[in-house]
């Protein structure tokens, strides 16, 4: 999962002025990162991405209209030097992923990096030195909600809802790709979103983020070397309200908690079977849900094995508009 792009929310450390003023210098920041990225699909810790670690660079001009810093580079401890990426702006990204933490350290070793940033305005040389080390990772972000389904945390989007994690961080929710966020908030422990914010029957991708780092000011230039850990999970908001379909239940026979659902149908219309133990939000979707039915009359046999078996249980159909 790609995660440089969501770099300055988790360190809020390059903000790129709306106006460059007489004697502000060309660089407004420059950035190397270390991260761990995680994954979580359920109450259990989250667990490694496929590519877990990554190094990344960002460098940033004073200016939200002139192209202040014409060039960049940098040089890793004991390696050579590197042109770094722009956007034609003055700004620079730089970001290698990798499957271990020790595939990363044997390509960018603990240790000072050197920048040669080539500016507009004299002087023209602006070569800071940033030092990474300490492997000073933050601990790993972890959910304490517990409404998930299917490696998803599942919720009603017309309605407030709160998620809860062990510790401050940064939290932020985009829709398609990471780069289209539609809800973000910063240094929190917990964040309510407001019902109606999110869409129905949608993939989000949700990330909360910790981060240590020594940044520091060289004049007006903002110097950060920071260590990242991201979790990203899912979020599967369910579909929009729709009518409630009469429903029949009969017990299956044997050990476990069984039911078969029964209800009449429309050939080709979508049903959504859900489950709450509670009456109360969320209603999840069970193991099979949505169906697509295929003729007037359909049914689901639920089963709820062992000592995990609720004492009661409720159930509901749904026909989708």
């Amino acid at each position: 999962m790609k995660t440089f792009k969501i770099i300055v929310l988790a360190l809020l450390a390059c903000p790129l002025p709306t106006a460059l003023w007489a004697g502000d210098t060309d660089v407004s920041c420059v950035e190397i990162l270390k991260i761990h990225d995680l994954i979580q699909t359920s109450t259990a810790n989250p667990v490694d991405d496929a590519l877990p670690y990554s190094f990344g660079i960002q460098v940033n001009d004073s200016s939200d209209s002139l192209t202040l810093i014409t060039s960049a580079a940098f040089t890793p401890p004991g390696g050579s030097s590197t042109s770094l990426p722009g956007d034609g702006e003055g700004n620079f990204e730089f970001e290698q992923t990798f499957a271990t933490q020790a595939a990363m350290e044997a390509v960018f070793a603990s240790g000072a990096y050197g920048f040669s940033l080539q500016t507009a305005t004299a002087p023209t040389a602006y070569n800071p030195s940033l030092t990474l080390s300490g492997d000073n990772y933050p601990s790993v972000p972890k959910l304490s909600n517990t409404d998930w389904s299917g490696g998803k945390l599942i919720l009603d989007p017309s309605a407030n809802y709160t998620f809860n994690w062990n510790g401050p961080g940064n939290f932020c929710i985009s829709l398609g790709t990471e780069d289209n966020e539609v809800f973000e908030e910063d240094l929190v422990s917990s964040s309510t979103v407001t019902g109606g914010t999110l869409l129905p029957d949608q993939d989000y991708i949700a990330t909360i983020s910790f981060s240590t780092h020594s940044g520091f000011n060289d004049g007006s230039t903002n110097l950060n070397p920071a260590y990242n850990t991201f979790t990203h999970f899912t979020i599967h908001t369910v579909p929009a309200p729709s009518s409630t379909v009469p429903l029949s239940a009969v017990l299956l026979p044997g050990p476990d908690l069984g039911v078969r659902l029964t209800w009449t149908s429309t050939s080709q219309r979508i049903y959504d079977i859900e489950s709450t133990t509670t009456l109360a939000p969320p209603w999840l979707p069970i193991p099979g849900s949505p169906r697509t039915a295929t003729g007037s009359e359909e049914f689901m046999d639920f089963t709820e094995a062992g000592p995990s078996a609720s004492s009661r249980r409720f159930f509901r159909v749904r026909e989708r508009p």
